[in-house]
């Protein structure tokens, strides 16, 4: 009898956030078993659309509505976990059981606890704080970053695992952040609509490991629409 671990989540689709897509239509093309529609909540209010790969533990892009802002970052917000995710038992093509991260029925996003005794059903199905702790070179980057958004609780909302993927330090430094201050700045001088952006990578194959065990997948490309 083979049985088989996976992640889902409360919806299998955008349905709820599609209005974060461009014409509302999101990216076609990327395929997996273990790819996970997420609409992103926080404080009872949905934010930003997540493609999230579970079994790399990384979003592969992340949809929102660019916000016309000063640039400054919220810096006062813990980071948090998806408690939508959930656990299902497979065994021979059957569901049998399943275990939601949180009894949640909202399904907004939480504080992620700062001590270690993170349930294992968080670290099971999505990217941890401790993943993060001996990762030397590398530093969490939001695809959807708080300079672009401007309510405080949009700002706020961009600080989930489940949008973050390892950049190298350097590169977040001195390239990725100042090519996003660049965007900033042009939206707010020369946009009048509604801007509309996607931000996706694609992976290396190298992973960040805990206990000799793959844990994040990191980015080899990165890419901005």
């Amino acid at each position: 009898m083979a049985s088989t671990l996976v992640s889902a989540t409360v919806s299998n689709s955008f349905r709820y956030c599609i209005h974060f897509f461009y014409m509302q239509t999101p990216p076609v093309g990327i395929r997996g078993t273990s790819l996970r529609k997420i609409c992103q909540k926080y404080k009872d209010t949905l934010h930003y659309a997540t493609l999230y790969d579970s079994s790399q533990r990384l979003p592969l892009y992340s949809a929102y509505v660019f916000k016309k802002s000063d640039g400054k970052r919220k810096m006062d917000t813990p980071w948090m976990y998806e408690p939508q995710v959930i656990i299902i038992v497979i065994i021979n093509q059957l569901i049998v059981s399943c275990q939601l991260i949180s009894d949640d029925e909202g399904g907004n996003m939480k504080a992620l606890p700062l001590t270690d005794t993170t349930h294992p059903l968080i670290e099971d199905s999505q990217a941890v704080l401790e993943d993060y702790t001996d990762a030397v070179g590398y530093r969490r980057g939001p695809l959807n970053p708080d300079l672009h958004q401007a309510d405080p609780d949009d700002k706020s909302s961009t600080y989930t695992l489940t949008s973050v993927v390892p950049f190298i330090t350097e590169f977040l430094d001195y390239s990725w952040n100042p090519y996003l201050d660049t965007v900033r700045r042009r939206l707010n001088n020369f946009c009048n609509g509604k801007s509309f952006i996607v931000t996706g990578v694609m992976v290396s194959g190298v992973t960040i490991q805990q206990e000799n065990t793959n844990r994040l997948a990191i980015p080899k490309y990165l890419k901005t629409l």
